[in-house]
Protein backbone atom coordinates (compact mmCIF):
# COMPACT_ATOMS: atom_id res chain seq x y z
CA UNK A 1 0.00 0.00 0.00
CA UNK A 2 1.42 3.51 -1.08
CA UNK A 3 1.79 6.02 2.08
CA UNK A 4 -0.76 8.59 -0.12
CA UNK A 5 -3.47 5.27 0.10
CA UNK A 6 -2.49 4.53 3.96
CA UNK A 7 -2.75 8.83 4.71
CA UNK A 8 -6.30 8.32 2.96
CA UNK A 9 -7.45 5.24 5.19
CA UNK A 10 -6.44 6.95 8.09
CA UNK A 11 -8.31 9.96 8.04
CA UNK A 12 -11.45 8.21 6.63
CA UNK A 13 -11.78 5.57 9.11
CA UNK A 14 -11.42 7.70 12.19
CA UNK A 15 -13.05 11.24 10.51
CA UNK A 16 -16.82 12.32 10.21
CA UNK A 17 -18.27 15.97 9.56
CA UNK A 18 -19.26 18.76 12.04
CA UNK A 19 -21.62 21.28 9.96
CA UNK A 20 -19.40 20.33 6.85
CA UNK A 21 -16.12 20.83 8.63
CA UNK A 22 -14.38 17.15 9.12
CA UNK A 23 -13.17 16.56 12.47
CA UNK A 24 -12.25 13.16 13.98
CA UNK A 25 -15.10 11.00 16.02
CA UNK A 26 -12.87 11.06 19.09
CA UNK A 27 -12.00 14.68 19.43
CA UNK A 28 -16.22 15.40 18.40
CA UNK A 29 -16.93 13.42 21.42
CA UNK A 30 -14.66 15.20 24.04
CA UNK A 31 -16.02 18.19 22.75
CA UNK A 32 -19.20 17.68 23.72
CA UNK A 33 -19.17 15.27 26.54
CA UNK A 34 -19.69 16.16 29.83
CA UNK A 35 -16.31 16.18 31.56
CA UNK A 36 -14.45 19.17 32.30
CA UNK A 37 -12.13 20.60 29.42
CA UNK A 38 -8.79 19.78 29.83
CA UNK A 39 -6.07 22.54 28.85
CA UNK A 40 -5.85 23.27 24.78
CA UNK A 41 -2.30 23.70 24.85
CA UNK A 42 -1.67 20.01 26.68
CA UNK A 43 -3.87 18.20 24.69
CA UNK A 44 -1.77 19.93 21.79
CA UNK A 45 1.63 18.96 22.96
CA UNK A 46 0.23 15.66 23.31
CA UNK A 47 -0.89 14.90 20.55
CA UNK A 48 2.10 16.24 18.56
CA UNK A 49 4.19 13.78 21.54
CA UNK A 50 1.98 10.83 20.31
CA UNK A 51 2.34 11.93 16.45
CA UNK A 52 6.28 12.28 16.53
CA UNK A 53 6.45 9.19 19.19
CA UNK A 54 4.54 7.19 15.85
CA UNK A 55 6.70 8.12 13.56
CA UNK A 56 5.08 11.33 11.92
CA UNK A 57 5.96 14.36 11.95
CA UNK A 58 3.68 17.18 13.17
CA UNK A 59 2.50 20.07 11.65
CA UNK A 60 0.30 22.97 12.68
CA UNK A 61 -1.05 25.43 10.69
CA UNK A 62 -2.50 28.61 11.77
CA UNK A 63 -4.63 30.15 10.01
CA UNK A 64 -5.56 33.94 10.60
CA UNK A 65 -9.60 33.70 9.38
Amino acid sequence: MTLKENLLLDLSEGTTKFMGIPISRNLLEKIFSRDKPGDAFKYILNLTRKLKDSGRTPIIVLDEL
